[in-house]
């Protein structure tokens, strides 16, 4: 796929909700994938906006947490289950800090911050600076590559240690030190074969070589990983190596790696991605600019820590920066939705669709917050019309938007197979939803259950909905 930058790559690239579960036992997170779509994409996400997270907003309103941390290190969030976890490395305690542990039911609003039993080491030749990555492997124990400073006899370097726990909370460190020489470690699990992509980084006493992020594997979560400075795999994107970057991988379940970068000093981060996990190639440039979307009367310095995670089928990149006078802060952007012009269907081939899925819904009171409420079951046909594009339309023979407030979910075998939030700023808008057609093949023939569910406020309604074809 050829490179492409922000404003062509965005309506080329459908970043559209599609909620793909991984193989169980890979400890993989959830991910959408990012097909190639035609110029007729009637809606397509891009990150334009972001919240401040663990911070009072002011005038009265905390959407998240009201302590606010000032100083802190790397993050992870775990989804898991209908919760979320985030692991944070708080350096406003004394001692180089402590890992503490949150919790979430929407991916914005955390709480329970909870002190973990890995806090900084004792000295001045070691310095914890995070968990790096957190995987939940199969026998419901946690595994995590916690990063730190470390300085040995012929020099310092970054480093990891494994450590695990039952509970995400007390952990038990496996081995220490370990991975010396390692900077900014990811971990993905497959089968039983662990992949680790990481920066190299030493001072010019242990080697002088440049700091490029290699791919390495082992059979084990804290060894087997081999030299730090020789072996693996060296990464490159677009051809060539990767130096000290900011890296997030992840593998998605039809096996293709997907590569979140970005450089020391670039606000923008880039997606590539890779047959192998080894040689990516760039299919968008400036995904996202951290000093763009940052709210208002915030100021930016630089661009640290990246995850993305799927909240509720939508690709959300979570990121640290440092504001000018220091200070870090955590931000989330969410995907938007804009929409173009609607379609009008004439003269199209005669087909089993459109799909009547539900008259509209009045405004009422909720009976309780998060509930479904509407459901209904579609038979999808087995043979979809060749070509063309689907929609969730309010009118049976036109693209016109649709509105449920708050979420429409398609699920099939009890699994949400696409989802769309028509209240991603926390109030519902109106919006055109395409259905991609790798979804629609994966329905073909299936019975599937279309729910309405509520996430916020205290009321409900929905517009008419049908599920139709275009060509």
């Amino acid at each position: 796929m050829p490179k492409l930058s922000r404003l062509s790559a965005i309506p080329a690239i459908a970043l559209v909700a599609i909620l793909l579960t991984p193989p169980s036992g890979q400890g993989t997170a959830q991910g959408q994938t990012f097909p190639e779509a035609t110029a007729s994409t009637a809606s397509t996400p891009q990150y334009d906006t972001a919240t401040l997270l663990l911070e009072d907003l002011g005038g009265g309103t905390t959407v998240e947490l009201t302590s606010a941390l000032t100083t802190f290190g790397n993050f992870y969030i775990l989804p898991e289950g209908d919760s979320y976890y985030l692991w944070l490395d708080n350096l406003d305690y004394p001692d180089y800090g402590i890992e503490q542990r949150l919790e979430s039911q929407d991916g914005l609003v955390w709480h329970d911050r909870t002190d973990t039993n890995l806090s900084g080491f004792s000295g001045s030749y070691r310095r914890a600076e995070g968990l790096r990555t957190v995987i939940k492997n199969d026998e419901g124990i946690y595994e995590g590559w916690q990063q730190y400073y470390y300085e040995s006899s012929i020099g310092w370097g970054h480093a990891h240690r494994y450590v695990t726990s039952t509970n995400g909370i007390t952990w038990t460190v496996v081995n220490q030190p370990a991975l010396i020489g390692s900077l900014r470690a990811n971990v993905i699990k497959v089968e039983d074969t662990y992949n680790m992509w990481a920066t190299t980084s030493f001072d010019s006493s242990m080697s002088s070589d440049p700091k490029p992020l290699r791919h390495r594997t082992s059979s084990s979560g804290g060894t087997g990983w081999g030299d730090w400075q020789t072996g693996g795999d060296l990464v490159s994107v677009d051809g060539q190596p990767l130096i000290y970057n900011w890296t997030f991988v992840r593998r998605l379940p039809d096996g293709t790696y997907q590569l979140f970068y970005h450089a020391n000093e670039d606000p923008e981060i880039h997606l590539a991605a890779s047959g192998n996990g080894v040689q990516f190639t760039t299919v968008v440039t400036g995904l996202l600019n951290a000093e763009e979307v940052i709210p208002p009367g915030n100021t930016f310095n630089h661009l640290r820590e990246l995850v993305v995670v799927n909240v509720g089928g939508e690709d959300w990149i979570y990121f640290s920066f440092r504001d000018q006078a220091g200070t870090d802060h955590l931000a989330v952007s969410r995907p938007i939705y804009y929409t173009f012009l609607p379609l009008v269907l004439q003269d199209h081939p005669s087909t089993a669709f459109p799909l009547h899925i539900g008259d509209a819904i009045p405004a009422r009171s909720v009976i309780f917050q998060g509930e479904t409420f509407y459901s209904t079951t579609l038979q999808i046909p087995n043979t979809l019309p060749a070509g063309g594009h689907f929609y969730l339309s309010s009118q049976p023979d036109t693209v016109a938007e649709a509105l449920v407030d708050d979420k429409v979910a398609v699920v099939l075998a009890s699994d949400d197979i696409f989802v769309f939030n028509f209240s991603t700023s926390g109030l519902p808008e109106p919006a055109t939803v395409e259905i991609p057609r790798v979804v629609m093949e994966q329905m073909s023939g299936q019975t599937v259950t279309v729910e309405y569910r509520d996430v916020y406020g205290s009321v409900v309604n929905a517009s008419a909905m049908w599920l139709i074809w275009t060509p």
